[in-house]
């Protein structure tokens, strides 16, 4: 145990500074995750999020235990066997949150707040200084061999949706039967992101597949140099010749009758919660 305790020590339960933190189960230990992937989460894997703040002259603490759909048992149990260490000396109000139906506290910790410059030490990090990230679902975990430089230019279809909580899922595969009218979707074939806005989408949901297109734009900086394209349903053919040649290769225009409807994408808002 004693590197999940090392894991830990970068918080100081007696401090009184806001203090906002993510640790990842990796191999059955509790390791930190960078700032700079906050907001990303693997569905294969296990995470514990710590938020510290004080309002009103009281410290408020909450602790947030988020279980991927793929998660295994070894590592749902590693997050239970933490809870006498995470007391913190102040009886924190835990949370179990579960892939897809987190709650609203817990989508809030990563609204997008833009242009926030944080310090680069995890240990200084406060909650009103976190990055301006969404909350994007990720395949795979750390057991499956992972590799978070290499995902960045992984080619792959992002699902955003949501009413008030906007959500980036990646999609199990890059084909149109994966698409429905009523969300917004980015095929990301990493030096050009296609933004694919679905007749019935939200105009929030348009907004935020942009914004999010844009922050993997501006992560590529320097690596490469990437295009945003924004496609509107039922325009496609309307793309210039070598943008279309692109987005068919991965997309047929063909089998665009796959898509599904607005309905079987589910309600934006609908929470049902898993016990």
């Amino acid at each position: 145990m004693a590197n999940v305790d090392a894991a830990f020590r970068v918080i100081d339960p007696r401090s009184k500074k806001s203090v906002f933190h993510i640790w990842r189960i990796e191999k059955m230990n509790v390791v930190s995750v960078p700032k700079e992937q906050y907001g990303n989460f693997y569905k294969g894997d296990s995470y514990i999020v710590l938020s510290m703040k004080e309002i009103k002259g009281v410290f408020d603490v909450h602790i947030h235990f988020w279980l991927g759909s793929d998660t295994t048992q070894d590592e749902a149990g590693v997050i239970t066997r933490q809870l006498n260490w995470m007391i913190l000396g102040g009886g924190p109000v835990q949370h179990r949150e579960v892939e897809g139906h987190e709650s609203k506290l817990f989508m809030n910790y990563f609204k997008p707040k833009g242009g926030i410059v944080v310090s680069l030490s995890v240990s200084n990090i406060g909650i009103d200084d976190i990055i301006s990230v969404n909350f994007i679902y990720l395949e795979g975990g750390h057991a499956s061999g992972f590799n978070h430089v290499e995902h960045k230019f992984r080619q792959r279809l992002l699902h955003v949706k949501g009413k008030h909580h906007v959500r980036v899922t990646e999609a199990a595969g890059m084909q149109w039967s994966a698409m429905n009218h009523g969300d917004v979707f980015i095929l990301d074939l990493g030096r050009v992101l296609f933004v694919w806005n679905g007749k019935e989408a939200s105009v929030t949901e348009k907004r935020m597949g942009c914004k999010h297109a844009s922050s993997l734009r501006d992560e590529r900086a320097g690596k490469m140099k990437t295009n945003i394209i924004i496609v509107e349903d039922g325009t496609e053919d309307k793309m210039d010749p070598d943008e279309l040649k692109m987005f068919s290769q991965h997309l047929p225009l063909n089998e665009r009758n796959e898509i599904q409807s607005k309905e079987a994408g589910g309600s934006d808002d609908k929470m049902v919660i898993k016990l």
